[in-house]
């Protein structure tokens, strides 16, 4: 069933009411809105996606790199740290790992994180310092 013909009689004038209204000084208004719209729309994504990009990682590998942790269990040269609401399994790169030491996460293998002593970060050795 297709549209009654009185319903047409209806729109037919509220259409050409539009149309006449709309001048070409109302059209470029809108264009120029429209682009405008677009423009500011644009700019922002720019800064949204510059700021992404320069944002340091939240997850993954690179996030775990530079934090720091207490080593809350140590055994045969290796510990455990809480970071990051996860229980890792830590190395020492350069020596064993100590229970209650502060450590900085210099890297990952595998699943273990490999740490150096962040109290120590500066290559001083407690028996070297005053």
């Amino acid at each position: 069933m297709g549209a009654k013909p009185y319903i047409w009689w209806a729109i037919e004038p509220s259409v050409a009411g539009v149309v006449d209204t709309l001048t070409i000084a109302a059209l470029v208004v809108l264009v120029a809105a429209a682009l405008a719209a677009v423009a500011a729309g644009l700019l922002r994504a720019g800064r949204l996606t510059r700021r992404a990009f320069l944002t340091r990682p939240t997850t993954g590998r690179e996030a775990l790199v530079g934090r720091e942790a207490v080593v809350r269990r140590a055994r045969g040269g290796t510990g455990q740290v809480l970071l990051e609401g996860a229980w890792w399994t830590v190395r020492g790169r350069d020596a064993p790992v100590r229970e209650g030491r502060r450590v900085r996460v210099v890297g990952q293998e595998g699943l273990d994180l490999l740490v150096e002593d962040a109290e120590n970060a500066g290559g001083v050795t407690e028996e070297e310092s005053p």
